[in-house]
């Protein structure tokens, strides 16, 4: 039976990519203000990344171990990111919140404004916003991940990594020292830093730690410059008799993740050159490159400013459609940077989505959706 004076629900939105203290005082805070709290998780079904390193399920674990004297006050929702349609996002929330039963006009949403990336909180004026008000000084999930992640990969001889070692040599992971264990420990309940602290002897640790370093190296290349680098890139989406051809990536960032082949363009090269060069570098795909431009049926700009960590990184995807041909599938290879190369049914490959490097799914649910 609720409180005349609370809520049915209270929305709270957020990654809680970690749970930080400042995260819990805000859920406490709608516990207080509602009967049920919603707890929306965003950035769900996509692989580990240095700024999303914690799968949907691994953060609830972290917010119910953080309060279970509430467990029964609390639901969740797991929801991916859709980087090209804030509509689309906004849907998901609202079917989340209908599934709940509560009736509108007694949903809340909780939530403060920290940068741009709270706009969304003016997207449901159908519920009445309740602000909350961080503490000063209080530490931010990005501040955690830093130290988390950051300084504790070293050459064999001691030294921080070039971006060409990760190449060229071994690199060997430190072990973190007391000082860092001591801010973690002030910043993060302590069943969250229970749970970093067995995360941190796994494989997945130790692949974001090199990512992490690899992107803190490559992006210090551009620092102090006045107007720091847009990078053009191309993609290409290859479909065949139902297939769509996949490489797997043998590098940082987003190492062993699948991904379209592509690469950044050339100085003095046109687009559509880049798209096919790119193309035949990763997949050694043998089908003639007057075949391969002439079977480009569309193209479009994916240029979401958050859409890459390397950097403001804008693409331009050309989808190729290939004749279906009695000798079957293409022949392919990985090479260059690609691992290897892969024809992948289109029914599976539109549900990789924790597999996809950067917004490579998103891109092929545009150009495949409508095949």
């Amino acid at each position: 039976m609720h409180r005349k004076d609370s809520y049915a629900l209270a929305v709270v939105i957020g990654r809680f990519s970690p749970f930080h203290n400042g995260h819990l005082a805000l859920v406490r805070h709608a516990l207080a203000l509602a009967d049920q709290v919603l707890i929306v998780l965003g950035s769900a079904a996509q692989p580990r990344t240095v700024k999303n390193p914690f799968l949907a399920a691994e953060r609830e674990q972290m917010i119910r171990a953080c309060l279970p004297d509430a467990a029964a006050r609390l639901h969740f929702a797991a929801l991916p990111d859709n980087l090209y349609s804030d509509q689309a996002w906004v849907t998901g929330v609202q079917r989340a919140v209908d599934a709940s039963g509560a009736p509108a006009t007694r949903v809340c949403l909780v939530g403060y404004e920290k940068d741009e990336s709270s706009y969304y909180l003016k997207m449901f004026p159908q519920w009445r916003l309740e602000p909350f008000a961080l503490t000063q000084g209080q530490v931010s999930a990005t501040q955690v991940r830093d130290i988390l992640f950051a300084d504790l990969l070293e050459t064999a001889d001691g030294k921080t990594p070039a971006t060409e070692d990760f190449a060229t040599q071994p690199l060997a992971l430190k072990k973190p020292d007391a000082g860092r264990d001591m801010l973690l420990a002030s910043w993060l309940p302590a069943a969250v830093l229970d749970f970093i602290r067995a995360f941190r002897r796994t494989d997945a640790f130790e692949q974001l730690v090199r990512e992490h370093t690899f992107l803190q190296t490559y992006r210090s290349q551009f620092v102090g410059l006045k107007y720091p680098p847009i990078f053009v890139t191309v993609d290409a989406v290859v479909v065949q008799s139902g297939h769509v051809l996949l490489v797997q990536r043998g590098a940082e960032p987003g190492k062993g993740l699948w991904a379209l082949p592509g690469g950044f363009l050339d100085a003095n090269e046109r687009i559509a050159d880049a798209v096919i060069r790119e193309l035949v570098e990763e997949t050694r795909i043998k089908v003639p490159a007057k075949v391969l431009r002439g079977s480009i049926k569309a193209s479009q700009v994916f240029d979401h400013p958050g859409r890459s960590q390397r950097g403001r990184t804008i693409t331009h995807a050309h989808l190729i459609v290939l004749e279906d041909s009695p000798a079957g599938l293409p022949e392919i290879k990985g090479g260059s940077d690609a691992r290897r190369a892969r024809w992948v049914p289109l029914a599976v490959a539109r549900n990789m989505s924790e597999s996809f490097f950067e917004d490579h799914g998103s891109i092929l649910e545009h150009f495949v959706a409508n095949l």
